[in-house]
Parts: structure tokens; sequence; C-alpha cells
């Protein structure tokens, strides 16, 4: 399929990243081979933003002949009016980043701590009475869903092709650590897999499931890299040099075919908050 000018959005395995070595690494959307490429990849974004960033590209460029492709993030993380984006995390899942203690950079998982406690603490005190951690998980999930279903929906709407895929597990459970912060959570699984059994009932959730767009629930970038050995290093998993050429390989597959692929996934796909 010829592509005249591809909008690329996502988080930091879109955005224009360096090596362990320092050197500028081409990413994904540079080899997918458009005529011309408008790259709004953002380290550490969350999907609001994603979204926001994609139709502020697609609104400033709807004159020309526009695909869309978007690589979705982390569903826990938050968006402050398109200001700054903040990741909710538990204590146990900072200290399982080798990245922050590599570089010694403690100052971010401070603020992500922080952050976390204080999210988790305003959504116990204001809605204890109304709601759980499962209703809340729902929620964030659902969110996620929403924002994917309406960029397909808007780009329909204008005539623009569209595809588009998850980093991560969109329906991840890892947000279920970082309530434990104030919610009592004896079941985590179990709370999970109710939250699912909600979630896959949703409009959202059927579309997508269907979509011919979308590559499918079972297929996330980051343990894709990972299990290929397509990585920066050990250290930093995102996709290397050649890791973002067989990344647009693989979606360039998907454009011709329509055929989803599947990925086994990995408990805890390590991405830098960056």
């Amino acid at each position: 399929m010829s592509i005249k000018t591809l909008i690329a959005g996502g988080d930091s395995y879109t955005e224009v990243k360096e090596d362990s070595k320092g050197r500028r690494i081409t990413m994904w959307p540079a080899h997918i081979g458009a005529e011309e490429y408008i790259n709004v990849g953002y380290g550490g974004a969350g999907n609001s933003f994603i979204f926001n960033r994609v139709i502020d590209a697609i609104e400033e460029n709807i004159e020309k002949e526009l695909t869309v492709i978007v690589l979705w993030s982390d569903s826990a993380r938050i968006n402050l009016l398109d200001c700054v984006n903040v990741q909710l995390q538990s204590e146990k899942q900072l200290l399982k980043v080798p990245y922050w203690w590599s570089c010694k950079s403690l100052e971010m998982p401070e603020v992500i701590s922080e952050f976390s406690n204080l999210v988790v603490e305003l959504m116990w005190k204001q809605q204890k009475k109304r709601d759980t951690a499962q209703g809340f998980y729902e929620k964030m999930m659902t969110q996620s869903l929403r924002y994917m279903y309406l960029l397909d929906k808007y780009c329909s709407m204008h005539g623009i092709k569209f595809y588009h895929g998850c980093v991560f597990d969109v329906l991840a459970y890892n947000t279920l650590d970082a309530l434990e912060r104030y919610f009592d959570i004896e079941d985590i699984v179990g709370i999970r897999n109710a939250a699912l059994k909600n979630i896959k009932k949703s409009h959202y959730y059927d579309y997508l499931l269907n979509s011919k767009n979308f590559m499918g629930f079972d297929f996330n970038v980051s343990s894709y890299i990972k299990n290929e050995n397509l990585t920066i290093s050990e250290i930093d998993t995102h996709a290397s040099e050649y890791g973002n050429k067989v990344l647009a390989d693989v979606i360039n597959k998907f454009i011709a075919t329509g055929r989803r692929i599947k990925t086994d996934n990995v408990k805890l796909s390590v991405h830098v908050y960056d």
C-alpha cells in the first residue's frame, strides 16, 4: 500500500530515541515506507495524551492524503491537562525497573511514588462508599478502550486509513498493585478476571475485537521486542535500530494482510518512563 503522509502516534516506543552509545535511532515510522511521515510519539505518554496529540496532527494536515498508525500505551498512565503524564505504580513495580538504579535516577521514581499515593488516596477517600478497586480498574481500562475506539471512528469519519496496536497489554493488571496502597485487595487475579468479564461485555471491547484496523489484544510490541531479542540493551528494552525495522515490517504485513499475530505475554515489560 502506498502511503502519502503518515501520522505516527505513541509513547517512547515511537518517539525518536538514542541507543546505549548515544546514536540516534531511526524509529519504526521512518521504516514504514511513507513518502512523508509526521512522528508525534512522546515518551511516557498516556493514551488520552496520545489521542489528543494525534487528533491535533490530523487537523493540522487534514488537506493531505493521510494514513494514521498508533501504538497505544499503558492504561495506568495518567495525563494531566496535556502538560505531563505520570504512571500509576506500586512501590514493588518501581523496584523492578533496573533503569532507575543503573543510572541512579532516583528523582523520577520518587515523583511517581508520591503521585500514585496521592491519586489512590483521593480515589479511596472520595469514592470508597460508591466504588471498589475492581470498579476503578474497570474504569481505567475502559477509558483506554474508549480512546482507541474514538480514534478509529474519527479517522473513518474523515476517510483516513487507520491502523493501531498496543505497546503493552492494555488490559494489564499492574494497576491493581498500585491500588493496594489504600484498597484492601486479597485476590488480584480474581479481581482482574471478574473485571475482564465486565470489560469484555462493553461495546468498545467488542468493536476493537472485531476491527480490521486493530492488531489485536493478543499482540503487544514490548513483549514482542523483548521475546525476539530486539532491544537496545538488557536494561533498556525499547526497540533497537534493527528492532524498529522489524517492527515496521510487522506493521506493514498487518496492513497488507489483516492477519493478526500473537505474542507470549511476559509478566512485566520494563518500560523506561521518559
